[in-house]
């Protein structure tokens, strides 16, 4: 189906997978937030690697200028641990309600109902599990909507 995955593993005996989406579903996705024109400007300053042309560069430049400015200053890069796997669906729909209602329809679609997880190989072939939980990785819209979740408790703290 549109709307399935495939589970593939980071790497060999690892304890966490992505859930990498079909094709159609990411390029309705991509067709989706290219609609939504202040999709990725509506995440800065706090992010400029989704939706800002050039902004993985001017993360780079600014860091670079900040250490230079500033040599006793320290960078800290985070990162969650799971945080596409296990974000609430509902957490999803109530950001992207709150912030860009126009994509609430595909939303809705793309993440109210479970979806087919395919996982292939293994010593039963494949076995289909159904994902209720988590957005899509690879997948333009699934990283803005981990984003926009975020975003609302980055503004809270």
């Amino acid at each position: 189906t549109c709307k399935g995955a495939r589970l593939m593993w980071r790497r060999p005996f690892a304890a966490s997978a992505i859930a990498v989406g079909e094709v159609w579903m990411r390029f309705c996705s991509l067709c989706a937030i290219e609609l939504c024109s202040n999709a990725g400007p509506d995440l800065a300053p706090i992010q400029l690697g989704v939706g800002v042309a050039g902004g993985a560069q001017c993360i780079g430049h600014a860091l670079r200028a900040g250490a230079v400015a500033h040599p006793e200053h320290v960078t800290c890069a985070t990162d969650f641990r799971n945080a596409f796997n296990t974000i609430s669906r509902d957490a999803v729909l109530a950001a992207v309600a709150e912030r860009h209602p126009q994509l609430l329809p595909f939303v809705h679609w793309a993440y109210s109902s479970a979806a087919e997880l395919w996982v292939h190989g293994g010593s039963r072939g494949h076995e289909l599990l159904w994902s209720t939980t988590g957005v899509r990785q690879g997948d333009t819209l699934g990283r803005s909507c981990l984003l926009w979740v975020c975003r609302g408790h980055w503004r809270k703290s």
